[in-house]
């Protein structure tokens, strides 16, 4: 049956979406909305970060950009994946529907008279007089199962830059609107 997607200011009326989780931890798209970025091969071998015990040397990371929001909307799931530039491997992580609109209004809107949490964050940094430069995805925390995240942000006269932690999904957010890169740890990077 057609329906609209859920997302928030996406004007696909044919639905999007269906994730189903195998055992194998490898995810298989049923149906997608693909008004969502790049069409894309969605069967993904992904690794288990319970189970990564992540380098963190700086040749360990790879560039990657967002490719495709995807929605299991039965079952109130929600992912961003994120494609390697210099090869298929992608990075899946789940966020939840606030998380998937903010990004996807984000993007989608050419401007808005008050700025939405990402871009009011941008501002608030170049006000400041910093310069945001890139996100990383860095490692896993098992005790409270989420990645961890951090922005790299440059400020006047200081020769060390901040990083400053954040949720995945915010990380992503941010450089997918300012246009700057996103490190994921190649250990955490799956084949398509």
């Amino acid at each position: 049956m057609a329906t609209r997607c859920y997302i928030n200011g996406c004007t696909n009326r044919i639905v999007a979406t269906s994730l189903e989780l195998l055992q194998n931890n490898t995810f298989v798209e049923i149906n997608s909305c693909q008004d969502h970025f790049e069409p894309m091969k969605v069967t993904f071998a992904l690794p288990n970060p319970l189970l990564i015990s992540a380098a963190t040397d700086p040749h360990s990371f790879e560039l990657t950009h967002l490719a495709k929001v995807l929605c299991l909307i039965d079952h109130d799931r929600y992912s961003l994946v994120l494609k390697s530039q210099n090869s298929d491997s992608v990075f899946v992580l789940e966020t939840g529907y606030v998380e998937i609109c903010s990004i996807y209004g984000s993007i989608i809107a050419d401007s808005d008279p008050t700025p939405l949490t990402f871009q009011l964050m941008l501002q608030l940094i170049d006000v400041l007089g910093g310069t945001f430069m890139e996100s990383t995805i860095d490692r896993y925390n098992q005790d409270l199962r989420l990645y961890e995240s951090y922005l790299t942000i440059r400020m006047p006269g200081q020769s060390d830059v901040l990083q400053v932690r954040c949720r995945g999904s915010d990380a992503i957010g941010l450089s997918v609107l300012a246009k700057k890169p996103i490190k994921i740890n190649t250990a955490f990077l799956g084949r398509v």
